[in-house]
């Protein structure tokens, strides 16, 4: 749904149009994270990946053990 709602085309203030797309990273904490700092970390690495598959994705690396 996020991608539906974040993919659309704006006008900015010349008569050009500019478009916006949109990747994200999801991230499980698991019981080993003890700062948030990694969890950030994880969410940050999935959302590269969600780049490099391409535009307007969600992407999620796998949590081996959920808290």
């Amino acid at each position: 749904m996020v991608k539906f709602e974040c993919a659309r085309t704006i006008s900015v203030k010349n008569p050009e149009l500019a478009s916006v797309t949109v990747s994200i990273g999801v991230a499980v904490r698991s019981i080993d994270m003890k700062i948030p700092d990694q969890l950030i970390k994880r969410a940050d690495e999935a959302a590269y990946t969600a780049k490099q598959i391409g535009r307007n994705r969600v992407a999620g690396l796998p949590a081996d053990k959920v808290a």
